[in-house]
């Protein structure tokens, strides 16, 4: 992570990650020690191994001490805000004009930089 990182995950993704968490860890506790009664050493490491791998992954995603993780910096958040934007936009024109949505996402490209650039020259008329 850098300093430049300022973007947190949503107190609802930070919610489900905690109770994802919670449960994965009781889920596979339980998988683990049903194993283990039974006498099936290899499926209790199987259960224990996933449980790590859910654990970390899911830790990953809420930070430290369920603390918010910063994802992204500003020029990252602005990138995905106007890709949004443009592909709602593009979504409301397809309704109404199916033509001209079409065209319009063949010729737009989204990014760090964003560009309209058609196959083909078009004279537009008003």
């Amino acid at each position: 992570m850098t300093q430049n990182q300022d973007q947190t995950l949503p107190p609802l993704t930070r919610l489900r990650c905690a109770t994802t968490l919670a449960a994965v860890r009781r889920g596979e506790r339980d998988t683990a020690a049903v194993a283990d009664a039974r006498g099936d050493p290899e499926r209790s490491a199987r259960a224990q191994a996933e449980r790590d791998t859910l654990i970390r992954g899911l830790s990953a995603a809420t930070g430290l001490s369920g603390r918010s993780r910063r994802l992204g910096e500003g020029s990252e958040r602005a990138r995905k805000a106007v890709t949004m934007r443009i592909k709602d936009a593009l979504r409301r024109i397809d309704g109404c004009h199916p033509t001209l949505g079409w065209h319009l996402r063949e010729a737009i490209s989204t990014g760090t930089v964003c560009a309209y650039r058609p196959t083909e020259p078009v004279r537009w008329t008003l």
